[in-house]
């Protein structure tokens, strides 16, 4: 397990930046942290994320989530368990990729989204998140760019 999870290593730290979803072609702009630790002698990572808006000197929590990333031995995946502030939860697979991962989840409202991060050659953190209602067609629906604060 611990050997699987050195593929992810290069996500541990804290990272902050900003992001944006677009709502009905409106961009709608956040702040964003995630911190990324070893947890379990090295066998899972914890990573807790944070969006936040400033609405008229209100700091407006708009996603906080939290999730552990293991490798899963009897089906040979890494997988994720997310935990969100809403009460929404689940299990997915994690394909890691070189320097980044997908994801994808049924969406509550019906349809599904994908999520895809990449860290650049310059250390950058990109990730973007699609929806989908068939399954064929995507849009684009979140984007961030984080840079490693430590």
């Amino acid at each position: 397990q611990r050997e699987k999870m050195k593929a992810l290593e290069f996500l541990v730290g804290d990272w902050t930046g900003t992001g944006k979803y677009f709502n009905g072609g409106t961009a709608v702009e956040f702040a964003s942290t995630e911190r990324v630790e070893w947890a379990a002698g090295g066998t899972a990572l914890m990573v807790t994320g944070k969006h936040t808006m400033d609405r008229r000197g209100h700091v407006l929590v708009i996603h906080d989530a939290v999730g552990l990333i293991t490798w899963e031995p009897k089906n040979k995946v890494h997988q994720m368990v997310s935990q969100l502030a809403n009460g929404l939860s689940g299990t997915y697979e994690l394909i890691v990729e070189g320097k980044g991962f997908t994801w994808s989840t049924p969406m509550p409202e019906g349809g599904s989204a994908r999520y895809k991060m990449v860290l650049t050659p310059e250390g950058e953190w990109l990730e973007t998140g699609e929806r989908s209602e068939d399954g064929k067609t995507w849009t684009k629906f979140v984007e961030m760019s984080l840079k490693r604060a430590r």
